[in-house]
């Protein structure tokens, strides 16, 4: 347990940069949640890889799936919902600035889900030039 709990405060510290202190504990609840459900166990650090835009693996990816469905942020066809995505956002980036590039990098066309989210996913945090 106290892995666990190191992983975590070390995980919030470092995405401390990208994520608010709401958002973290967000992806942290949810995130578990998923890792749970896919029989990830709590000492990988899917969490990061996909945090830091490290190469995923198939698990990663399905977790990456897992967790923006646990926000809701996919339709029914499995595409980014720009205005929940936003939503999520704006607790640390000025709407105006983050709504286009999400609606940019949603505008993925990849007919395989994981690929997309993965392109949307790096898309937002590659080209995004803004700060707080």
């Amino acid at each position: 347990m106290k892995l666990i709990v190191a992983l975590l405060v070390t995980f919030a510290v470092a995405c401390s940069a990208e994520y608010s202190k709401k958002q973290i504990q967000e992806v942290l609840k949810l995130g578990k949640q998923c890792m749970q459900e896919l029989s990830i166990p709590m000492n990988d650090n899917v969490i990061e890889r996909i945090m830091y835009n490290k190469e995923p693996t198939r698990k990663d990816m399905r977790y990456l799936y897992c967790a923006l469905g646990k926000f809701d942020m996919l339709d029914a066809n499995d595409n980014i919902i720009v205005d929940k995505v936003v939503d999520f956002m704006v607790d640390r980036y000025d709407e105006q600035l983050v709504r286009p590039l999400l609606a940019k990098c949603a505008k993925q066309d990849d007919p395989f889900v994981y690929e997309r989210l993965w392109k949307f996913y790096q898309c937002f945090f590659t080209e995004k030039s803004f700060e707080l």
